[in-house]
């Protein structure tokens, strides 16, 4: 997918990609403002300090990932293939681009559990 605008070193965030904000509910990622409170865990909030490498004029790449808890289906995920992303079943962090179907991944969302669908 060709996301707008890219977060961080190598575009590892699409423009388009949601995240859980303190006062502000579930926003895109090009809605966010510097001082803004990002969920980073269950419990946890993190404040936004730096932009780091965003651009809003800049195209770039992006895997989507696709999936469902047992009850709803999401928005895609869009990362860049080289992002590290925890997967349950393996245990450990690994890039976008090694995600397999079956996979289960952790989501924000009313902690829920996904699994990678297609």
């Amino acid at each position: 997918s060709d996301g707008g605008g890219g977060f961080g070193g190598g575009f590892c965030f699409s423009g388009v990609t949601t995240v859980n904000v303190f006062d502000k509910d579930i926003i895109e990622m090009r809605d966010l403002e510097i001082g803004d409170r990002v969920q980073v865990d269950n419990n946890g909030y993190s404040r936004l300090y730096s932009f780091g490498h965003y651009n809003k004029d800049t195209m770039g790449d992006f895997f989507q990932i696709n999936h469902t808890s047992s009850t709803e289906q999401y928005r895609p995920l869009e990362l860049s293939k080289d992002d590290m992303i925890y997967v349950q079943n393996k245990e450990s962090f690994v890039p976008a681009s090694t995600i397999t179907v079956g996979d289960k991944l952790l989501l924000a969302y009313n902690n829920n559990n996904a699994k990678k669908d297609r």
